[in-house]
């Protein structure tokens, strides 16, 4: 699964709406099972969309161009 920057925050949404039906648990062990498995499918590609825009990223200071990453700025942890 491939996400465009454009659609972030369509999937973020939808991986929040599947987080909480999940903890709902008011569906069968295999509704459960499709629903997880779409949401880790979805994690992953947000998770890459982040880690790309954040090498992207970049600080001219000093007259230097500098990369920086998203814990320089306070950007969100995805990890946890």
């Amino acid at each position: 699964m491939e996400i465009k920057l454009k659609d972030y925050e369509k999937n973020l949404e939808r991986l929040m709406k599947i987080v909480n039906q999940l903890e709902a648990n008011e569906l069968s062990l295999v509704e459960n099972v499709k629903l997880y498995e779409e949401g880790n499918q979805i994690y992953a590609a947000l998770k890459h969309v982040l880690e790309d825009e954040t090498s992207k990223l970049q600080l001219v200071m000093d007259g230097e161009l500098k990369s920086i990453d998203s814990s320089e700025i306070g950007g969100l942890n995805i990890d946890q």
